[in-house]
């Protein structure tokens, strides 16, 4: 193809769809950059359908929010560190739990990614990774880059920071849950 050019074309996303992508580059780099990303983001669709769930769910009154509340890990960590890091849990409890019953009742991408995700998210009993990741967790765009870090499995890194990816915990911890959870996220994604 000749460079400088725009072209579009169909093309995988990490959601598993086949989506048109246009491509705008000047040269051979610059296009095997931006075929990389699209490959590893997902479709504008599912992107959309998840930080709708995110506003209309994220941080509204739960039901169930009290029982899970009562069904998580201890947390592992110092007299100091841990009471902080169970003060952050709490907040992040009230901002998923209402989105957890949402993308529970859904089998489609990118809800299960996210099922799984936020599954993950509060499995973790480290204090350290809870203080870490603070900043960054409530919020459509972590939720977003863990999803699509999930789906895309060994193939790239997380845009997240380090001490603020789940996945990456999980992956340098306990591998094969990671591995267990994106196997049953793309699962659905080939069922959907």
């Amino acid at each position: 193809m000749k460079f400088g050019t725009e072209f579009t074309t169909p093309f995988y996303r990490a959601c598993g769809h086949k989506v048109d992508v246009t491509f705008s580059y000047l040269n051979q780099r610059q296009r095997a950059q931006q075929e990389v990303t699209a490959s590893l983001t997902l479709c504008d669709q599912c992107r959309q359908h998840l930080q709708a769930l995110v506003k209309d769910h994220a941080g509204k009154p739960c039901a169930s929010s009290g029982v899970l509340s009562g069904r998580l890990p201890q947390m592992l960590g110092t007299v100091k560190t841990a009471p902080w890091a169970n003060a952050i849990r709490a907040e992040a409890c009230k901002y998923y739990f209402p989105l957890l019953e949402a993308v529970a009742s859904s089998g489609v991408q990118p809800c299960t990614a996210a099922r799984n995700v936020i599954r993950l998210l509060f499995s973790v009993q480290a204090a350290s990774f809870w203080i870490g990741a603070r900043a960054s967790l409530c919020s459509d765009r972590w939720l977003i880059a863990e999803v699509e870090y999930m789906l895309r499995g060994s193939r790239s890194g997380s845009k997240q920071a380090d001490e603020c990816s789940v996945i990456r915990y999980w992956r340098d911890t306990k591998p094969a849950l990671i591995e267990s959870a994106r196997k049953s996220a793309t699962n659905s994604n080939l069922a959907a």
